[in-house]
């Protein structure tokens, strides 16, 4: 099972820019959906990790992510926003986890050399994280883009550091076809069923 990343140059301002878009794609938001019709295709789309307590206490943080009006269907948290991104975040892996136990999951983010503050923080909780899970994160980014001055040229030490976490390099040209990266990232979980791994 793939999910799939994208950071953007245009949106390095937009804290978890990846994160929302994805979801707002898995969740199939229209622009003319109602604020419940978007409550109700978020819920659909996060039953899949979280079980209903889990649900129903991670969907304000959810809502608020996606700057989703709620309208009294959640109360609201009165969490503090860095406790809020939090509970964002472990919501998150509770559902990276979840999947996992059906079939081996790949998280794979592209162009980190674009990502938000938010992402990267992202990224360091899942180092952090994951254990003896069937998960393998992987990031990718262009060398050429990381100057000393770079956020992530100071990142990348502070993950390597981390157990599990692996520094590889390949030369995009390498891969024909995006199938080709995928047979790559499949191979590297069945060599290691059992263990999660973080990989830039």
């Amino acid at each position: 099972m793939l999910l799939r990343y994208f950071c953007s140059e245009q949106f390095q301002n937009t804290a978890l820019y990846p994160v929302i878009s994805q979801i707002r794609h898995g969740a199939g938001f229209a622009e003319n959906d109602t604020s419940d019709e978007r409550l109700d295709k978020l819920s659909r789309l996060l039953m899949a990790g979280l079980p209903p307590d889990e649900l129903a206490a991670a969907m304000p943080y959810f809502a608020a992510l996606l700057s989703v009006p709620t309208a009294g269907r959640y109360p609201a948290s009165g969490d503090s926003p860095e406790r809020q991104r939090e509970l964002t975040l472990r919501a998150l892996l509770s559902i990276f986890v979840a999947l996992s136990r059906e079939r081996p999951l790949l998280v794979l983010f592209e162009d980190l050399h674009w990502a938000d503050h938010g992402s990267r923080d992202f990224l360091r909780f899942l180092a952090r994280q994951l254990a003896d899970r069937r998960i393998l994160v992987a990031a990718t980014y262009r060398s050429d883009e990381l100057h000393r001055r770079h956020p992530l040229y100071t990142l990348l030490p502070v993950l390597v550091r981390e157990s599990g976490v692996e520094r590889c390099a390949h030369d995009a040209r390498q891969f024909r076809c995006f199938a080709d990266f995928q047979h790559l990232a499949a191979e590297a979980i069945s060599q290691r069923p059992q263990r999660s791994e973080l990989r830039v």
